[in-house]
Parts: C-alpha cells; sequence; structure tokens
C-alpha cells in the first residue's frame, strides 16, 4: 500500500514564491522534480544548464525559527537528496519557510552523531516514525531577505 500524500497547497504555493525569489536573484533556473526524486527542485546555471543545486523546500508557517533548537529531516530523504546531488557534482539545499524567516542549509555531509528517531502520532500513520538527521539552527543560513509573508497563502479566516 502506498503512504498518503500530505503535500498541500500551500505546501506548492510556498515551493512556487522560493522558485520565483531564487530565480530572480541568482543565475539559475529551477525545473521542477517528478516525486520519485524526492526532492523539490534542480537548479541548473542558467548559462550552462549544468546542475547547481537539488533543493528541498519545506513550509512551517506556524512555527518560528526559534521555537525549537534543531530541526530534522527524515534520514532517508536527506540521504536521497545528497545522493542526486553528489552524482550531479552540486549541493543540496534545504528551504525551510518559518513564520519569522526564510531559511536555507547546506547539506552534503551527515554527522551520523546527529541521526535519532523522531516522528508525529497525530496522523495514525506509523512510517511517520522514522530515523532523523537532527540540524542545528545554526547550520542555517537566513539569506532570503523577504518577509515570510511574501511566500506565504494568506490565511482566510472563515
Amino acid at each position: 500500500m502506498s503512504r498518503p500524500m500530505y503535500e498541500r497547497d500551500k505546501d506548492r504555493y510556498f515551493e512556487d514564491k522560493v522558485k520565483e525569489f531564487i530565480e530572480k536573484v541568482t543565475s539559475v533556473v529551477l525545473h521542477k522534480l517528478p516525486i520519485k526524486y524526492g526532492a523539490d527542485f534542480l537548479s541548473v546555471d542558467r548559462e550552462t544548464g549544468r546542475p547547481k543545486s537539488v533543493i528541498e523546500c519545506k513550509c512551517r508557517r506556524n512555527m518560528m525559527s526559534s521555537s525549537y533548537p534543531d530541526y530534522r529531516i527524515s534520514l532517508h530523504k536527506a540521504l536521497t537528496c545528497i545522493q542526486y546531488a553528489d552524482a550531479m557534482d552540486a549541493q543540496f539545499l534545504l528551504v525551510v519557510g518559518f513564520a519569522d524567516r526564510v531559511a536555507v542549509a547546506e547539506l552534503n555531509i551527515i554527522d551520523l552523531s546527529n541521526v535519532m528517531v523522531f516522528g508525529r502520532t497525530d496522523r495514525d500513520d506509523g512510517d511517520d516514525i522514522e530515523p532523523c538527521v537532527v540540524l542545528p539552527m545554526s547550520k542555517f543560513k537566513w539569506t532570503l531577505s523577504h518577509t515570510p509573508q511574501d511566500f506565504y497563502v494568506p490565511i482566510v479566516e472563515q
């Protein structure tokens, strides 16, 4: 049985805004990757067409960047993205949109001493508990200068 798809419209909107912003301020073009790649985008140099980075976007608009001392990403996702990046002599970028800022971390090596089992239990999905890479918030560079509101779908009260 396949897993449920948890990506929502707000996540795709955030991805589109990140793509738009990165393409505007850099010399790369972002291509949306098929789901089988386990990442959101492949950035390529606008001039040469050579791969520059594999990009995974995470939307955490209900969490401040200072809420926790670390951020967790699935070990499987991190290893998969790093493997693809390495194969193309590119980098793996993790872009996380928090409520107060948009953060970027470059992850080309994983410190296996920072792998722990974590997950969520609110969705009744046993596959949500898995090995995760624990990234200290100091790994993130706060390079996207727009306010987080520029990247998010406005919340409409009903």
